[in-house]
Parts: structure tokens; C-alpha cells; sequence
């Protein structure tokens, strides 16, 4: 009994450290939708099926089927998550297909930079100040720490 404590304390640990909507998988290695959570398709997330994203994501990175995860299992699951981003960011990068990147192939959207740095730039003046760049920075540090916990 002792044992079985320690694995769901591990298996929840381990859940909590990976949110459901940002982290939870799919076979395919890939984000898992709303829709795919969703399993009531009510247009909601509840606690409920968020947890059972979590699960899925848990019982995917169990390579043994032992209710247990290992360093190695855990390992092994990240490392197929990170091959699967990279193979996304060629898919969507690499445009003559060549398995290169190349620096034109990862110019930035201007589109997506031109939001990004309004958002940073709160008073609209077109520069960044020290504070704007700090407090960004700041924001991003507490999102990379929610990510974490």
C-alpha cells in the first residue's frame, strides 16, 4: 500500500508539473486539441477532463504499462516530445525541404513580431524602454515558472 501511495503522489506530481492544456498529448506526440479534452463536447474543460488529459499524458510517457514512471520513461518521453517540435518547425520552416534551415527560412514573422512588440511597448511610443523590456522579461520568467509548477 505503501508503494501504490508513493506512485499516485509521483503520478500526480509529475501531472501537475505538465498543465493539461498545454502539455497534454495525444498518440501522435502532438498538443492534444480542446476538442480532443473536451469529452462531453460542450464546448467546456472541466477539472475532471482536464485530469484525464493529464492521465493520457501519463500513461503515454509509462513505456512498461506499470503504473510507474521511471527517469528513463520520463526521459525518453521528452525526448520524443523535443523531436516532435523540431519536426514540426521544419515542417513549417524548411521551405525548399532540404532538412536545412536556413536563416532566411527562420526570419520571423512580421506579423507575429509586430505583436509581440506591441505588446511589450505598453505606451505605444514605438521604442522599448528599459522598464518595457524588464517588466516583458519578468513576464515571461513567471509563465516559464506556472510552466514548471
Amino acid at each position: 500500500m505503501k508503494h501504490k501511495t508513493r506512485a499516485v503522489l509521483f503520478l500526480t506530481a509529475f501531472a501537475m508539473a505538465t498543465p493539461a492544456v498545454v502539455q497534454a498529448q495525444g498518440a501522435a506526440g502532438k498538443r492534444a486539441s480542446f476538442e480532443a479534452m473536451d469529452a462531453d463536447g460542450n464546448g467546456e474543460l472541466t477539472r475532471l477532463e482536464l485530469q484525464a488529459a493529464q492521465t493520457r499524458r501519463i500513461t503515454a510517457a509509462d513505456a512498461n504499462g506499470d503504473d510507474v514512471l521511471t527517469r528513463d520513461e520520463v526521459l525518453a518521453h521528452m525526448q520524443q516530445s523535443q523531436s516532435d517540435r523540431a519536426d514540426r518547425l521544419f515542417e513549417r520552416r524548411d521551405a525548399d525541404n532540404d532538412g536545412r534551415l536556413t536563416l532566411a527560412e527562420l526570419e520571423p514573422d512580421q506579423n507575429r513580431s509586430d505583436r509581440m512588440f506591441g505588446r511589450i511597448d505598453t505606451n505605444d511610443d514605438g521604442v522599448l524602454s528599459r522598464a518595457e523590456f524588464e517588466a516583458a522579461q519578468d513576464a515571461r520568467g513567471r509563465k516559464r515558472e506556472r510552466r514548471q509548477n
